[in-house]
């Protein structure tokens, strides 16, 4: 077998949604939170517009990977979504680092997130209606130009009515799947701190800022670019 960096998309255009059980929601809240979330993860947050989610990293000291949110922007707030078993761990240790700074931190339980893989990038006919957040996947690894990937935020009763009035075909397993052929990585907590960015593509997939300011592991994970050598990579092996 032979390996080669996942740094491509899908091939296939599938238009289809998926329920993405593993995934939870936290809101991130008030006048500091753009400062504030600059100040703990390794992407640069302030190029998040409206209505976009990107892929981002919070690392510890010694700049290991300790949570691999994918951070998003509405016109009211930011927020994260991040895996299920990672989600009260996240809000407790970042709720350590607010002091003074103005910023809620909310797990929002009362959600559901789903996947919609879509050629087309309006949803105004889908979404109609509705009460649903979409946040558009910004940056490398996002598919091809004729695919476009969402998550869907909102009342589990909404995300099923809106899977039934789209007629589009379910399909949980194809998103974890077009998920590996981008190279996204998929941390949970048994991975936690295990990894350096580099080591997860992270680099690759402009969820790693090397002009921004600091943030933990900082120093770590720039030195590793500019003095070092990354030893260990994603990799999708193919026969």
């Amino acid at each position: 077998m032979t390996g080669k960096l996942v740094t491509f998309s899908s091939a296939a255009t599938m238009e289809y949604i998926a329920n993405l059980k593993n995934l939870r929601a936290i809101s991130i809240d008030g006048e500091d939170a753009l400062e504030f979330l600059s100040n703990q993860f390794t992407s640069d947050i302030g190029q998040i517009g409206a209505g976009e989610i990107r892929q981002s990293a919070w690392c510890d000291p010694k700049g290991r990977v300790l949570f691999a949110p994918l951070v998003y922007k509405t016109a009211e707030n930011y927020g994260c979504l991040l895996a299920a078993d990672q989600a009260e761990a996240f809000c407790r240790r970042l709720s350590m680092f607010v002091l003074r700074s103005k910023v809620t931190i909310t797990p929002l339980d009362e959600v559901d997130i789903w996947g919609l893989q879509r050629e087309a990038n309006d949803l105004s006919e889908i979404l109609q209606g509705s009460d649903l957040t979409a946040l558009r996947f910004v940056g490398s690894g996002a598919g091809s130009q004729n695919e476009t990937r969402y998550y869907l935020v909102g009342p589990e009763d909404a995300l099923e009515e809106l899977a039934t009035q789209s007629a589009l075909p379910r399909a949980d397993e194809r998103w974890l799947i077009d998920q590996i052929v981008a190279g996204l990585p998929a941390l949970n907590a048994a991975l936690s701190g295990e990894f350096l960015p580099q080591q997860l593509n992270l680099d690759a997939l402009d969820a790693v800022s090397f002009d921004k300011g600091c943030y933990p592991g900082q120093e770590i994970v720039a030195r590793l670019k500019y003095r070092g050598k990354v030893k260990q990579r994603l990799y999708r092996l193919t026969p």
